[in-house]
């Protein structure tokens, strides 16, 4: 996908036979990437990386903006790492609800690299939350599991 350039909501389709995710697989480089003017992205209910087509050859999600949510997500079989937050601009991000590294069927495809890595610079994100649905599932990643 293209970088946002400003708010951009990424959401799962819901009709007579409920949700239906936007997969996001196979690009040569990242699956998702909100730039610096991002702000307020919404990536919700999508499968970013999957099992059955050709990894994303980058991260999965790579936050340069701020205030972007990624919610209830699977986000596995992506070269690079699941959820990258980083860069100045990138502050008051939140991630909640997601399985990174684990598909839908609880395979172990994981991600590359960690399955959320907070660097250069960004502040103030939020990984997980206060009530049960907040929490992220993070596993079968090829390095650390939360790095910041």
């Amino acid at each position: 996908m293209s970088a946002a350039r400003g708010p951009t909501r990424i959401q799962a389709a819901t009709g007579s036979f409920g949700s239906l995710p936007n997969v996001i697989a196979g690009s040569g480089g990242t699956g998702v990437l909100v730039e610096n003017a991002g702000i307020n992205s919404l990536i919700d209910g999508n499968t970013i990386g999957d099992d059955n087509a050709p990894a994303n050859g980058g991260d999965g999600v790579n936050l340069a903006g701020s205030q972007a949510s990624v919610t209830n997500n699977t986000i596995d079989h992506n070269t690079k790492a699941g959820v990258r937050i980083g860069g100045v601009s990138a502050n008051q991000n939140v991630v909640t609800g997601n399985r990174i590294g684990l598909s839908d069927s609880d395979s172990g495809a994981g991600n590359g690299d960690e399955g959320v890595r907070i660097e250069n610079d960004a502040s103030s994100d939020t990984i997980g939350g206060p009530a049960e649905l907040d929490a992220n599932t993070v596993s079968e990643n090829g390095d650390t599991g939360i790095f910041a």
